[in-house]
């Protein structure tokens, strides 16, 4: 009789055990909240690997099977070039046992390998490993792999516009958490628009291998970017000037060999690049490759095509002829607004008057360039974005920082009485990384002390808020203390 007792009584804590692993276990399906691309189509700043997060948002979502409609730029990442073999890399705020992975892709799809991947413990699973061209791929699993991300990788043979990637499996968290939004976790804490939280970002840049306004962006200590031109002519002379201007940090840009006013012939156009590009790491000493990072556009001219091409080789490419100012979030990389040169042209072309383009630039928290050519021809507004609030910097480090802000994500908030602490969130392997600067709200608390990945650094304190810059690398952690 005990004996049956016994193993009535094992088979109620067996049911009990059963059924409160089935309370606790949970499937739950979810959209990357992070992502990395070892190739990105820069072009427009609309293809990131950024653009591959969240729940698919392209205007044609509902048909994405048919696989026929881009929905352009904004939408969807996809590599630089068609032929190449590119790598997507997402990550889950949850790590799931995975049942089921379904890529929403937004144009022609080619995937050689896919992979899932155990962060903690490294451990990677093949989910892939021949050709599939489906644009709504789906694969169902047995749910014995536990992973918190998924890598993609392309077979370098066409274009691969992935909208969006479902993942989908058991977690042990009744609650799991909500993936985290962009940029601003809460209200608390935030990514300033530009560097050191200035109110508007300025750049001053010169054209057609002139060396003007040096002396003067040199009186405040303020860098430059310095377009070359027909650099296939240049004496030892004006390479001997181009390295002493390099070396006082000025950026050095790129603005073709022959300043040819077409871009219809397309392979002219690239090798025109590449013999400037060329000369550019041949002549000036110790430059390295991830510092020519822009191009101008000799008459302001470039079609579509021409931008790909671009985004080729450079992060940005400022234009000519638009006379306007900048977004904060520019629609298109491969063609910057800016400001004609004054008194330079035609009366038509005359830009909009640089002093009064200045107070608007800092009333709407956008970006202004100011061009020159063979003068200096308005030096005194050099003098007037001194007195502002605006970061000065050359195009190519107004170009990183804004991308770096948008592929940086803040989350894991934690606050008390004695700490503010949160994650940054960035692994964009980009070719010229810039410090973010960050502003957190103290509520009246007087901060002691910033530590960033266990090493203090140096921070200000205004008006409440305390802000503060460093590098985003990968998964950085932040903690306020007061």
């Amino acid at each position: 009789m005990l004996k049956k007792i016994n193993i009535i009584f094992g088979i109620f804590v067996l049911l009990i055990l059963i059924s409160i692993n089935s309370l606790s276990a949970v499937i739950i399906c979810q959209y990357a909240n992070s992502a990395t691309a070892t190739s990105e189509n820069l072009n427009s700043s609309g293809s990131l690997a950024i653009h591959a997060t969240g729940a698919p948002n392209s205007p044609d979502a509902q048909f994405v099977d048919q696989c026929t409609v881009w929905s352009g730029y904004g939408y969807s990442w996809s590599p630089r070039n068609w032929n190449i073999v590119a790598n997507l890399t997402l990550k889950y705020n949850t790590p799931v046992k995975v049942t089921n992975l379904t890529i929403f892709g937004d144009y022609y799809m080619n995937w050689c390998k896919i992979k899932l991947k155990n962060s903690n413990t490294l451990q990677e699973f093949a989910v892939l490993n021949n050709y599939d061209n489906s644009c709504l791929l789906k694969k169902n699993l047995d749910g014995s792999f536990l992973a918190d991300t998924v890598i993609l990788e392309t077979c370098g043979w066409d274009w691969s516009s992935t909208d969006a990637v479902q993942l989908c499996g058991e977690t042990n968290n009744s609650n799991p958490p909500q993936p985290p939004q962009p940029n601003i976790s809460n209200n608390i804490i935030q990514i300033c628009d530009w560097k050191n939280c200035k109110s508007a970002a300025a750049s001053v840049s010169v054209d057609d291998g002139f060396s003007s306004c040096r002396d003067k962006l040199n009186q405040y200590g303020f860098k430059g970017t310095y377009y070359l031109s027909s650099t296939n002519s240049f004496t030892p002379t004006q390479w001997a000037l181009w390295n002493s201007i390099y070396q006082e940090g000025h950026e050095i840009g790129a603005h073709t060999n022959s300043h040819s006013c077409s871009v219809a012939n397309k392979e002219f156009l690239r090798n025109d690049i590449e013999s400037n590009i060329d000369d550019i790491f041949t002549h000036i000493n110790n430059i390295d490759e991830i510092e020519l990072t822009t191009f101008a556009w000799t008459c302001g001219i470039a079609d579509e095509e021409a931008k790909n091409i671009a985004a080729e080789y450079f992060i940005s490419a400022r234009g000519y002829h638009t006379n306007q100012l900048e977004d904060k979030n520019p629609s298109d990389f491969m063609y910057i607004k800016s400001l004609n040169t004054p008194r330079y042209h035609e009366p038509y072309l005359e830009p909009p008057d640089y002093f009064q383009m200045t107070d608007r630039v800092i009333r709407e928290g956008k970006w202004i360039n100011y061009i020159f050519h063979n003068e200096c021809n308005e030096p005194n507004i050099i003098d007037y974005i001194a007195t502002k609030d605006i970061w000065v910097a050359p195009i190519g480090d107004v170009s990183s920082y804004i991308i770096e802000r948008q592929n940086t994500r803040i989350q894991d908030v934690f606050v008390d009485e004695n700490i503010i602490e949160f994650v940054v969130d960035n692994e964009l392997d980009y070719r010229l990384s810039q410090e973010l600067t960050f502003k957190v709200n103290t509520n009246g608390r007087i901060v002691k002390q910033i530590i960033v990945n266990g090493n203090p650094i140096v921070f200000s304190y205004t008006k409440g808020n305390a802000i503060f810059s460093f590098f985003p690398d990968g998964w950085t952690l932040v903690e306020i203390k007061f």
